[in-house]
């Protein structure tokens, strides 16, 4: 933009996402990641699972990136959701995100005749957290003080002077409860309405609010239909495990008709 005084003056960038898809509303992450896949990925709408980003966080949102190639964007977009993008065994791409394990309904119960081996804990149990803190409104370029003119209002100076806002959730009965209760890392999220991030933050809370475990199991060929993101139960006669447990399966490894899967709740 150039004044009549011939002088350059800088703009601050606010990035929207402005796609629209079959079942996308415009700005959302869903239609972001829709239109990335479509656009620059060079995917047709085929190669995308029908039910893709279907649990993604609807809000207006926006991405902005310089450079770098479709997949480090759908990894910058999933950092700003608390989300995750993939391929199915169909190879069709997918997104979701993580939902307490116990307020799922398990699509598959592992019993302990379906286990090579006993469960293992990987490490050590990470203490649950007692705040959430999520960033919003994130700006792709900030303006300092001398960039702006002197009929700049301070509110105004506030907002596109500095990176981004941040709105926060905490338990105080958490930190009480547990001495070695941690905050969480902020979370720069590609939302720009605060009641959006507020949601953001309230979902990161009841995530991580509580203490969870990790569980690495060796399945044999019943655990070959388990995929990642899935509610899975496991039943085991020790480590608390006796009544079943809902888990989510982080990761499935898959070698001939022998199965390992890394399952967290």
């Amino acid at each position: 933009m150039e004044p009549a005084s011939g002088s350059i003056s800088l703009l601050t960038i606010d990035a929207r996402g402005d796609a629209t898809g079959a079942g996308y509303s415009a700005g959302t992450p869903a239609s972001i990641a829709r239109k990335l896949l479509t656009g620059p990925g060079g995917l047709s709408s085929a190669a995308i699972a029908a039910d893709a980003f279907a649990a993604w966080p609807v809000g207006e949102a926006g991405l902005y990136r310089r450079g770098g190639s479709v997949a480090e964007a759908l990894d910058a977009l999933c950092g700003g959701l608390a989300a995750w993008w993939g391929a199915d065994r169909l190879g069709r791409i997918t997104g979701r995100q993580l939902e307490p394990p116990e307020a799922l309904a398990p699509l598959w119960d592992v019993q302990p005749w379906m286990l090579r081996a006993p469960p293992e804990e990987p490490e050590l149990p990470a203490p649950p957290r007692w705040r959430s803190v999520v960033g919003f409104r994130a700006l792709g370029r900030v303006l300092t003080g001398e960039d702006l003119a002197g009929s700049v209002s301070p509110g105004d100076r506030a907002l596109w002077g500095q990176p981004h806002q941040s709105v926060a959730q905490a338990d105080l009965d958490i930190l009480a409860a547990y001495r070695q209760a941690e905050q969480a890392p902020e979370l720069i999220s590609v939302f720009d309405l605060e009641a959006d991030a507020t949601a953001l933050a309230l979902r990161l809370q009841a995530l991580h609010g509580v203490p969870r475990r990790d569980w690495r199991v060796a399945l044999n060929r019943c655990g070959l239909a388990i995929e990642p993101g899935q509610p899975v139960r496991l039943t085991w006669p020790r480590h608390g495990l006796a009544q079943g447990r809902v888990l989510t399966a982080r990761s499935v490894s898959i070698r001939g008709d022998r199965t390992e899967a890394l399952l967290w709740g």
